[in-house]
């Protein structure tokens, strides 16, 4: 798999280079009928990348990738905090996942 051979070669090039945190994005998450590659095969790609998948909508939503990237930084700060490499990390951050999913960004329930 050519992405994981870019990926390791990446983090294993230095020593002293910084943690490298990736993230399988795909998109047309509305249109699933007219996506190339099923949420189901992105999530096993990025399993075996040992990194996070999200799937954002066909539509430019610009609330869809801010998210995205908020969720990224959110794993690098918690993987630098307690040390952890970036996969370790991502089954911290996907148990967090799974508590603040019906959080808003300051950790509050949404109203409704």
């Amino acid at each position: 798999m050519r992405f994981k051979f870019l990926i390791n070669h990446t983090k294993g090039s230095s020593a002293h280079a910084p943690e490298v945190h990736v993230m399988v994005v795909g998109n047309k998450r509305d249109l699933e009928l007219d996506s190339m590659v099923k949420t189901s095969e992105g999530e096993k790609i990025a399993t075996a990348l040992g990194c996070m998948f999200l799937k954002n909508p066909a539509k430019e939503s610009h609330e869809e990738v801010r998210t995205m990237f908020e969720k990224l930084y959110k794993r690098f700060k918690a993987c630098k905090a307690l040390k952890l490499s970036p996969t370790a990390s991502r089954k911290v951050m996907d148990k967090v996942s799974m508590f603040s999913s019906g959080l808003g960004n300051h950790g509050r329930p949404l109203n409704r």
